[in-house]
Formats: C-alpha cells, structure tokens, sequence
C-alpha cells in the first residue's frame, strides 16, 4: 500500500489497490480467490513473478499491455516483468472456474533489492 512506501524504503514495490478478496497468508503469500491486484514495479531491471493458479485464470498486465495468461498447473508458473519509465505498472486479474479457485503470488525478489507485497 502507499502508505508503507516510506517505511519499506526506495526500492519497494507501491501497491495501489487491491480487491476486497485479496489477502497475505501466514507465509506471505498473496491469496487472489477473485478480482485484481494492482501497483508500480520500479524501474531497475526484471523482476520474476512466480505464482500457483488453481481453478481458474491468472491475466497479467504491464503498463496496460497484455503479458500473459495463465490457467490452473500441478506446478509453480512465472512471468518476467521488464518495467521502463512511464511503463511499470502492473495488473494482476483473476477469474476463477471454480469455488475454491485462486491465485497464490509468491514474494517478489530482485536479489538485494527484494519486493514485499503488503495487503492490509
């Protein structure tokens, strides 16, 4: 959320809206049973997102552009996200199949410059 940036330091990631459904679990973990996550990445290199998708779809979004969709797997999936100046915000959507469908975003990393997702 915007208003942990100052207390999370110049390289975190800025959550700008979440959906009521969204939560962190115990382990720190992102729980998406439905609806959307949103914030800006910054702007210094790649940054790997690794998530579960279970009964349903994960849509990812980059600056508005469409950079993948993902469906339910056994395995952990990921998608490199390239941020550039004027073009690194992002957008996670999910539509479950199923009652008990969801997304899982795991924490981001960046080597020393780590992401932390916070939901309040």
């Amino acid at each position: 959320r915007v208003e942990y940036k100052n207390d999370l330091g110049p390289r975190a990631t800025a959550v700008t809206a979440a959906s009521p459904m969204v939560v962190e679990t115990e382990d720190g973990t992102v729980r998406i049973p439905s609806g959307t996550l949103a914030g800006t990445l910054k702007t210094s290199g790649a940054t790997m997102l690794n998530f579960t998708v279970k009964g349903g779809t994960l849509t990812v979004y980059l600056g508005g552009k469409l950079v993948g969709e993902f469906g339910a797997a056994d395995a952990k999936q990921g998608v490199e996200l390239w941020p550039e100046e004027g073009n690194n915000t992002f957008r996670l959507a999910f539509t479950p199949n199923d009652k008990d469908g969801y997304a899982e975003i795991d924490r981001l990393t960046k080597g020393a410059s780590g992401i932390i997702i916070m939901v309040r």
